[in-house]
C-alpha cells in the first residue's frame, strides 16, 4: 500500500484515462476524458481526494506541450510529487531489444513491465488494441524479442474517410462481424474486422515461432477482438496502470 493516494494518468493519442489508488490499496474506476478537460479541480473531486495530498503518476505518448500543461496544473495545485514514466533499457528483469529505447513508446514499455511481473515463468505475447495495435513478444525470463505496430480500428476507419472521397459510411459499430457487408458501412466495418482477424492469426504463428505460450491483450478494443484468437488469451484492461506503479516503486526504491 502507498503512504499517499496516487492519481494515475495514462495520456494517450486520443484521450486520457485516469484512476486513483487510495492509501488503503483500493482503486477507483477508470475514467476516460479529453486531456484538456482533465486539468481543473472539479474533475478530480469525483475521486474524493485532495490533489495536494496525492502523488501523481503519469504515462504519456502525447506531445511535450500537452504533457507540460498537465504537469504545470498539478504543480500549481500543490501535488506532493509528479512522476513521469520513461522507457528504460533494463528494469525488473525486462530487457528491451531496441538499440534506442527512447523510440519505444512508454505505454508499450509499461504494458510489458506489467506482463513480465504477471507471467514471469513463460514466454508471452502482449497485444495492445489502442489507436495503434502494438504487438510485443517476451521470451521466458523477460527478454524482449521485438514486435509489430499496425493501425488500429479508429486509424483504419479514418484513413478510408480521409483518403477515399466516394466511400461514405457511418460510425455505427459492427461488433466483430466479418461476413460480406451489404452496405458501404458494413463493407468497411466487416473488412477492417477481417484484417484484424488475419492479424490475430499472424500473431499466433509468431507465438509458435518465438515460444510464447500465452497471449495477453489490453486496450480499448481488446474485448471486441478477443474472439479472434485460438490460443489461450488473458484480458487485462489496466496493464498500463500496473506498469506505472511498478516503474514508480522501482524509482522510489532506487532513491533509498
Amino acid at each position: 500500500m502507498s503512504e499517499f493516494p496516487q492519481i494515475q494518468i495514462d495520456i494517450g493519442n486520443s484521450f486520457s484515462k485516469v484512476r486513483c489508488r487510495y492509501s488503503s490499496g483500493n482503486t477507483s474506476e477508470v475514467i476516460r476524458v479529453q486531456t484538456a478537460d482533465m486539468c481543473h479541480d472539479d474533475f478530480f473531486s469525483r475521486f474524493g481526494v485532495e490533489i495536494r495530498d496525492c502523488v501523481v503518476l503519469i504515462s504519456s505518448v502525447a506531445g511535450r506541450k500537452q504533457l507540460n500543461q498537465v504537469c504545470c496544473f498539478f504543480e500549481q495545485q500543490g501535488a506532493r510529487s509528479v512522476f513521469i514514466a520513461s522507457t528504460t533499457q533494463s528494469i525488473q528483469g525486462l530487457d528491451l531489444c531496441y538499440e534506442d529505447v527512447t523510440r519505444l513508446g512508454v505505454d508499450r514499455w509499461l504494458v510489458m513491465l506489467a506482463v513480465k511481473q504477471l507471467s514471469a515463468s513463460q514466454g508471452v505475447c502482449v497485444v495492445d488494441f489502442g489507436t495503434a495495435i502494438t504487438v510485443d513478444f517476451l521470451a521466458e525470463g523477460g527478454v524482449h524479442l521485438g514486435g509489430y505496430i499496425i493501425p488500429g480500428l479508429s486509424l483504419l476507419r479514418k484513413s478510408l474517410r480521409v483518403e477515399t472521397a466516394n466511400v461514405e459510411f457511418g460510425s455505427e459499430q459492427a461488433g466483430a462481424e466479418t461476413r460480406p457487408g451489404q452496405s458501404t458501412s458494413e463493407c468497411v466495418a466487416h473488412g477492417i474486422n477481417g484484417m484484424i482477424k488475419g492479424m490475430a492469426g499472424f500473431v499466433e504463428e509468431k507465438c509458435k515461432e518465438t515460444g510464447c505460450l500465452e497471449i495477453v491483450i489490453t486496450g480499448g478494443d481488446a474485448i471486441r477482438y478477443r474472439r479472434y484468437f485460438t490460443m489461450p488469451v488473458c484480458l487485462d484492461s489496466e496493464l498500463v496502470f500496473t506498469g506505472l506503479e511498478i516503474a514508480y516503486s522501482y524509482r522510489e526504491m532506487c532513491k533509498r
